[in-house]
C-alpha cells in the first residue's frame, strides 16, 4: 500500500545561520511562535512576516541570525 505525502503543508523554513539548525513551518503563526521561542524579547507578528513575505522578491527575509523562506513546490 502506497503511502501519499502531502507536501504542500510544508510551507515555510527558517534557517538558523549560526547553528545550521532549520525548522519547518506550515503557517505563519508557527513561524512567530518559533521565532518568540528563539528570541523572546524580540518577537515579530505573524502579519509583520506577512508583510516581509510580500514585500520580497525572492520570498525570504532575514532575522536576525536566521533566514526565514517559503517553500515553493
Amino acid at each position: 500500500m502506497e503511502t501519499t505525502i502531502n507536501y504542500n503543508k510544508y510551507k515555510y523554513i527558517i534557517i538558523h545561520t549560526i547553528t545550521d539548525e532549520f525548522y519547518i513551518c506550515e503557517s505563519l503563526r508557527d513561524i512567530e511562535k518559533s521565532i518568540r521561542e528563539m528570541y523572546p524579547e524580540k518577537g515579530i507578528s505573524h502579519s509583520a512576516i506577512s508583510e516581509r513575505f510580500k514585500s520580497s522578491e525572492h520570498k525570504y527575509f532575514p532575522f536576525y541570525e536566521l533566514i526565514v523562506r517559503e517553500l515553493v513546490w
